[in-house]
């Protein structure tokens, strides 16, 4: 039979699954499998190795370890072929189980290392969907469905692939920081937007809110986390929560948690803080950046030169605090999102503290001369921006508004005690 006549006949998408009846009717020999697989795969790659792992699982149960062998290699070619970045995740993932599955009991260690190590070399096309090839093992979820971004973190899938990769000898001094060291920021990166999505109100996660969210990851693949959480902040208002005004940062309890925060930073790092150049690095950052934003920056620093207050509970002075925060966010054992969106938040910091009386409750700049905010403000705003950040910043906003709250909260609370006990 003409392969590519057969393939016009069944090209329409409604006569695929006849297709597939016909392949496994026919019972091809593996060269013509071949052949007319590759003409199936212009239609529906993902398909087409679905339908060979099932040709993989037959040959397991007919016992024909020298066609599984063959299936498997033909697999490994076509999954090289395969274009679509959004079906080459799902692809890697049914290869490793097929492979630890169907095909190891076959083959002896040798032969093992060696087909894992065809399919991670596989898996190392350039592409900008390559980091979310090698998390689909990890997270379950994608960016085409809502559960991806419920980040749900699959420990047990996590443990199974480092094991697996280093039975086989793929894990070595030379790959092993940068497979595990992606692994730890992607997530700590991704708790990030969790805790973020956590602090909206829930009719907000609606079919509307997920579908934008994933808009704005598709604008920005090549670095989605930052967009992503910017948008989290701007739909939320999470930029100054409705318990945080203006002036909360001259807040008794506001003033006693950023000083015993400053001083859990100086417990840490003071034995880093000689020779930290926290400035001059963030202006290296901001060297190419004439933005607002960034020119206010470089003015907070000319005019943080004539800050000589200490704190006075902590006794650090506001460019120590800078440093001690600067010192914390490079700590990757610490660092609880990405050092990207730590950056970021440090920047934000430093503008807000030069243009505090230019914005408005929505975070607008007035555009007009600088109006900074005074020490005591910039000091409790850099541990305000550490906060989610690095485990020791703590913020807390204490007045009549919030206790009530907590009161009401707790009477709630009690109550439901009581009615559960008289049930």
């Amino acid at each position: 039979m003409d392969f590519k006549v057969y393939l016009e006949k069944f090209s329409d998408p409604k006569h695929f699954a006849a297709v597939v009846k016909n392949i496994h009717r026919l019972k091809l020999e593996i060269d013509k499998e071949s052949e007319l697989l590759n003409h199936l795969i212009e239609i529906d790659e993902l398909m087409v190795l679905k339908i060979i792992s099932g040709f993989i699982v037959q040959s397991k149960l007919d016992n024909k370890p020298a066609k599984l062998k063959e299936l498997f290699n033909l697999y490994l070619v076509l999954l090289r072929q395969s274009r679509d970045g959004q079906d080459y995740a799902s692809c890697f993932w049914l290869t490793l189980n097929l492979l630890k599955k169907d095909l190891s009991p076959y083959l002896d260690k040798k032969n093992q290392e060696k087909y894992y190590t065809k399919l991670l070399e596989f898996s190392h096309q350039p592409s900008i969907y390559l980091k979310m090839r090698r998390l689909l093992v990890i997270f379950e979820g994608s960016l085409h469905k809502k559960e991806f971004f419920e980040l749900v973190f699959d420990d047990v899938a996590l443990a199974d692939f480092i094991n697996y990769f280093s039975q086989v000898r793929l894990l070595d001094k030379n790959n092993e920081a940068e497979y595990l060291n992606f692994f730890k920021q992607y997530r700590s990166s991704l708790v990030a937007v969790k805790n973020q999505l956590s602090r909206l109100p829930p009719g907000l996660l609606n079919q509307n809110f997920f579908s934008e969210l994933k808009r704005v990851c598709y604008l920005n693949q090549n670095n989605p986390l930052p967009a992503m959480q910017q948008f989290i902040r701007i739909q939320g208002n999470l930029f100054r929560p409705s318990l945080n005004d203006k002036q909360s940062t001259h807040k008794a309890s506001v003033h006693a948690s950023a000083s015993h925060s400053a001083q859990r930073l100086k417990e840490l790092y003071h034995n880093q803080l000689v020779g930290c150049s926290a400035q001059k690095e963030i202006l290296a950052l901001l060297e190419q950046d004439n933005s607002l934003k960034s020119e206010a920056i470089r003015e907070f620093f000319k005019q943080c030169q004539h800050f000589t207050s200490r704190d006075s509970t902590s006794d650090i002075s506001l460019s120590e605090l800078l440093a001690y925060c600067w010192i914390a966010i490079h700590d990757d054992s610490q660092r609880q999102s990405s050092l990207e969106e730590a950056r970021t938040v440090i920047l934000e910091g430093l503008y807000e503290m030069q243009r505090g009386y230019n914005l408005n409750e929505q975070g607008e700049d007035n555009g007009q001369e600088s109006s900074p905010i005074c020490f005591s403000g910039c000091f409790n705003k850099f541990i305000e921006k550490l906060v989610g950040v690095h485990p020791v910043a703590n913020i807390i906003y204490l007045d009549h508004q919030t206790t009530t709250l907590k009161f009401k909260a707790l009477v709630l609370a009690s109550l439901d005690n009581y009615l559960m006990l008289r049930t």
